[in-house]
C-alpha cells in the first residue's frame, strides 16, 4: 500500500469536527490587513453564540462507531471499513476491517504521537503530528481531528487563544441557518472560513476553509443526524479537500454509534514487523 493511500486512509478514518478552538495551522506571521487579532477583544455577541454552540455538543467520555468511508482521487475509489474508538482529550484508536473481520491496518493517536501498522506488509511506523503537514501540506494536532470527528467547531487556521482566534468572525443569518464567517485578506492571499449551523438545533451542518496562497479548500459537510443520547449526532460526514490540480473527496458513514462504552487501547507491534520512515 503506497504512503499517500495510507495517508489519505487515516485522514479518512479520522476526518469528519474536545474543546472548542485547538489548533489546526501555525499562526502566520503575514501582516494582517484587517483586525489586530493579538490585542482586540471578539464581538461579544459571537462569544455567546459559540457558548451556546458548545452546550449541542455531545457529552461522553468514550466513544465506538463502526463506519465505511469511500475514498475518490482521480481514478483511484478506495473502499474503506472499520472502527473508530475514542477516549476524549486521550486516545482515538482505529481498526480498519474491510470484512470477515480481517483486520488489515491499526492506527492509534495520542497528544503527541501516530502509531500505523500495514498488517498487509507487516510494517509500521512511529511518527508527530508533522505527518499531516509533510504528506497533506496541512498541519494538524490531535484536538482538532478530536472535533471534527465529533461535529465540534473548530478555527482554520488556529489562533494561540480561543478569544483571539473569535476575533474578525461575523454571524449572519439565512433560512433555517447561522452563519459563522471570517475572511483575512495577509499580503497578497486571503484565508476564509464559514461555518454553516442550523438554526433549529446548533448543530454544525458544514465547514468552509479556504487559503488562496495555496490554492487550498478544506470542505467538511455533515448530514443524516439522529438523536443519541440527549443530543443529536452525524451519521454521514463527506469531505472534499482541493488543492491546486489534487482533489480528493471522502464520504464517511457511521454505522453504528456506542456511547461510553469504557476501552483500553490494543497496539502491540509485533518484533517481525518492519520499522519505516515517512520523511
Amino acid at each position: 500500500m503506497r504512503i499517500k493511500i495510507l495517508t489519505v486512509i487515516i485522514i479518512a478514518v479520522l476526518l469528519s469536527s474536545c474543546n472548542l478552538i485547538k489548533k489546526v495551522l501555525d499562526v502566520d506571521n503575514g501582516s494582517d490587513t484587517g483586525a489586530n487579532e493579538m490585542t482586540s477583544n471578539p464581538d461579544m455577541k459571537i462569544v455567546t453564540f459559540t457558548k451556546k454552540l458548545k452546550e449541542s455538543y455531545l457529552k461522553y467520555e468514550f466513544l465506538e462507531m463502526k463506519f465505511a468511508s469511500r475514498y475518490k482521487n482521480g481514478d483511484s475509489d478506495l473502499p474503506i471499513k472499520g472502527i473508530i474508538k475514542i477516549q476524549k482529550d486521550s486516545c482515538i484508536w482505529v481498526s480498519i476491517r474491510p470484512g470477515l473481520g480481517i483486520e488489515l491496518a491499526r492506527l492509534l493517536l495520542t497528544k503527541d504521537s501516530i502509531k500505523f501498522i500495514n498488517r498487509m506488509k507487516s510494517e509500521y511506523f512511529v511518527e508527530d503530528y508533522k505527518y499531516f503537514e509533510k504528506q497533506l501540506n496541512i498541519k494538524l494536532d490531535y484536538k482538532t481531528i478530536q472535533a471534527i470527528l465529533t461535529n465540534e467547531f473548530f478555527i482554520y487556521p488556529a489562533k494561540k487563544t480561543y478569544r483571539s482566534g473569535l476575533v474578525g468572525f461575523k454571524l449572519s443569518k439565512v433560512t433555517g441557518k447561522n452563519i459563522l464567517s471570517k475572511s483575512r485578506n495577509l499580503n497578497n492571499y486571503t484565508e476564509k472560513q464559514e461555518v454553516s449551523i442550523s438554526s433549529t438545533n446548533n448543530k454544525i451542518l458544514s465547514i468552509l476553509s479556504e487559503m488562496t496562497r495555496q490554492k487550498r479548500k478544506l470542505d467538511i459537510k455533515y448530514s443524516n443526524f439522529y438523536k443519541l443520547d440527549n443530543t443529536l449526532f452525524p451519521k454521514s460526514i463527506d469531505v472534499k479537500i482541493v488543492e491546486r490540480d489534487k482533489n480528493i473527496t471522502l464520504d464517511f458513514t457511521y454505522n453504528k454509534i456506542t456511547v461510553d462504552k469504557a476501552f483500553k487501547p490494543s497496539f502491540k507491534i509485533s518484533p517481525r514487523y518492519t520499522k519505516i520512515k515517512i520523511y
